[in-house]
């Protein structure tokens, strides 16, 4: 099922076709195809395909195919970037590829990947700080792009992702508000003890000190993981990404995540030989792809997530309701720990926790940050 053959099943549709045109409109650029593409789903007339210029990379996913969320973002992502090109760069799709690229030295088949930016973390912790640093640590999905295109976030990234051998681009997010998918009542006193939850790195460890289990499940695995009671618990993304995935269908308890409330970015990562070698108007495309894909993600899920969080109360007869307050107010001082270790881990890490923190603090005084407005009951 495609993504908009999933939104039309649950009733999305019309609050998806307005969050299309919305981020259609905003970032037009010279490389408008980009948000052509981005806006109708790729359905647009392919350009005359000029071989004898096409450039064909493999283009990697951490989730298996047919999937009408994440995999469904990258395939949108890959079109654009094809449209606006005018066949220059063609990506082809493996899926299941849960380890990113790092330094690949394969000269028959340079590689792109697609995925979620937590999941470099086993490269560097300092890649949390790109992906979303958890709770009240964290910048929303706005702020974030704003501090990596205008805030210096970008150079900072750009020598971490350097030392590993890639180019790292914000290119998706799985939106902001994301919830706590459970099969058990996480408000019952001790719920939390030794739970078996799912989440991302930063967060992972959050959750560790306030007496969970947390499991490592690669992003193919997790529905499953789910539904054999592999794990209890799950954050995989806003409602839209989560229904998408068959995440969210398997759950009878739905919670606000306090760990992660900003959501998780998305980036489009270039072996840095590639990205090298193509001319700089392809990157200045390819940058602007991404970042109006990312752009749009975030409008999407911000727009459907209500309504989507109704439609499975009705059908699942989901319960929704806040973590414990005790266990709520207990997470930021946690988190503001975690992240102040994070900034000590080395001299890069303490150059990109400047810049980060100079931002944070101009953000937080011109912006209000991300709070979680779910429904709840």
């Amino acid at each position: 099922m495609d993504r908009r053959g999933f939104l039309k099943s649950t009733g999305a549709a019309a609050a998806l076709a307005a969050s299309a045109g919305a981020a259609a409109s905003a970032g037009a650029s010279s490389a408008g195809t980009c948000n052509e593409a981005a806006a109708t789903g790729g359905n647009i007339p392919s350009p005359a395909v000029h071989t004898a210029n096409t450039r064909t990379f493999t283009l990697s996913l951490p989730w298996p195919q047919n999937v009408a969320g994440p995999a469904d973002m990258a395939h949108r992502l890959a079109l654009s970037i094809k449209q606006a090109t005018d066949s220059r760069i063609n990506l082809e799709f493996e899926y299941g590829v849960n380890s990113p690229i790092s330094s690949v030295s394969n000269d028959d088949k340079p590689q792109f990947h697609y995925g979620p930016e937590h999941d470099r973390s086993d490269l560097h912790p300092a890649y949390a700080y790109f992906a979303g640093l958890p709770s009240t640590s964290g910048l929303t999905g706005e702020q974030l792009i704003d501090w990596v295109t205008l805030g210096g976030g970008q150079h900072a990234w750009d020598e971490l992702a350097a030392s590993h051998g890639t180019k790292q681009l914000l290119a998706g997010h799985l939106g902001a508000n994301p919830m706590i998918w459970s099969k058990i009542d996480l408000t019952r006193p001790g719920s939390f003890n030794r739970l078996a939850i799912a989440t991302v790195k930063p967060a992972a460890d959050v959750a560790r000190a306030l007496g969970a289990a947390p499991s490592v499940v690669a992003h193919s695995d997790a529905k499953s993981a789910l539904h054999t009671g592999e794990i209890t618990a799950l954050e995989d993304g806003a409602t839209l990404n989560a229904m998408a995935t068959g995440i969210a269908q398997l759950a009878k308890y739905a919670y606000p995540s306090d760990l992660n409330p900003n959501g998780t970015a998305l980036a489009l990562s270039v072996d840095l030989d590639v990205w090298d070698s193509l001319t700089q108007a392809d990157r200045a495309i390819i940058a602007t792809c991404a970042g109006n894909a990312y752009r749009t993600n975030l409008t999407e899920a911000r727009l459907s997530d209500a309504m989507l969080l109704e439609t499975l109360k009705k059908r699942n007869n989901l319960r929704i309701s806040q973590l414990p307050a005790a266990l709520r107010s207990a997470i930021p001082p946690i988190s503001d720990a975690l992240a102040a270790e994070l900034s000590g881990h080395d001299e890069i890490s303490q150059r990109i926790n400047a810049s980060y923190m100079a931002f944070r603090h101009h953000a937080r005084k011109t912006q209000p940050t991300n709070t979680n407005t779910v429904p709840v009951g």
